[in-house]
């Protein structure tokens, strides 16, 4: 990367603290957490692209190593909470989201494209390096592989020299990049076959919204048998009849004065484990006749090639529960 756009890339690092610091208290102290450390690391990608390009900054190497394995560890981390964000342990990783929540692949490939600039300078400067005091020969390298005469001298001098550096790793390292290969083509595996799966249950998106508005359209007429029927073989088989109904009576008021058809969709994502059943999860908004917004969290099971309801979660605002409240039980 030339100078001038490492000089640009700064500057929109710059921006972005800028944006952090702006947005800290945009919802309170709700995720004050992630937001501090959000603004920590923008300042931390700022002051090391100082670092790298202008090198008026004295600090031991030790410093720039240290930083160098809390992001990457701070990485690896965010990655295993994007492909698995309900696993043990894993899922505590939240608190570090400024949503509480699996961001948008989108986002995440973004998120990664973006950081491995500021990893690759923070790696440079643990090694001693900045842009201003050595030229790293990218401009040699970018004029050696364009010649076509040098070209195919190029790759066979690459490929000995990938060759010689497999030969002379000890049997351990050996061992220890084979098993680290494995994990990155389980991952990759992993990861596209949860998209494989999003991408077919963003095409069905629609009907699974039908049935959640149908369950609350029957929970609203207390016709609690139709929207039993609605659920997986998976739930039936461990929740009778009778406490599905009890269940719902006791949640009457959250599901009073549903609007048919006013589901929102705000986020899903893909549960996938190796040898469990595969959940889809929903989260979406909806209304009620006098304007107040509920939360809706749903969780479907694929059985077969089809999506059926496993489960679902109704949050409504506190205030319609007091409009249900016995008089006698008001103090």
């Amino acid at each position: 990367m030339k100078r001038i756009l490492w000089k640009i890339f700064f500057w929109i690092v710059n921006i972005f603290v800028i944006g952090a610091i702006l947005s800290a208290n945009q919802d309170g102290t709700k995720h004050l957490v992630a937001h501090i450390i959000e603004t920590s690391m923008w300042f931390s990608y700022s002051f090391a692209l100082y670092a790298f390009l202008y090198r008026k900054i004295n600090i031991r190497l030790f410093f720039w190593k240290l930083m160098l394995w809390i992001n990457t560890i701070y990485y690896f981390l965010y990655i295993f909470y994007e492909l698995t964000p309900t696993a043990p342990v894993i899922k505590n990783f939240s608190v570090f989201q400024d949503n509480g929540k699996p961001d948008r692949w989108i986002d995440v490939f973004l998120t990664l494209l973006f950081i491995l600039p500021v990893l690759y300078a923070i790696f440079k400067l643990s090694k001693g390096f900045s842009l201003a005091v050595k030229d790293f020969g990218y401009r040699k390298l970018f004029n050696m592989l364009t010649q076509r005469k040098n070209f195919y001298k190029s790759v066979i001098r690459f490929g000995k020299a990938v060759k010689k550096f497999f030969v002379n790793l000890s049997k351990v390292k050996k061992i220890l990049l084979g098993v680290v290969l494995i994990i990155i083509l389980l991952l990759g595996s992993i990861y596209g076959y949860s998209r494989y799966l999003l991408s077919q249950a963003e095409d069905q998106i629609l009907s699974l919204e039908k049935v959640l508005d149908e369950f609350m359209i029957y929970e609203t007429n207390k016709e609690y048998k139709n929207a039993y029927n609605l659920f997986s073989d998976q739930f039936t088989d461990y929740n009778d009849l009778n406490t599905f109904i009890t269940s719902s009576e006791y949640e009457q008021p959250e599901m009073q004065g549903y609007i048919g058809r006013s589901l929102f969709l705000d986020n899903f994502w893909i549960n996938f484990y190796i040898g469990q059943p595969i959940f889809l999860k929903y989260q979406g908004h909806f209304l009620y006749e006098n304007g107040d917004e509920g939360q809706v969290d749903a969780t479907f099971i694929l059985e077969g090639n089809k999506w059926e309801l496993y489960g679902i979660n109704i949050t409504a605002p506190p205030s319609r529960f007091n409009k249900f409240i016995p008089p006698q039980e008001k103090k």
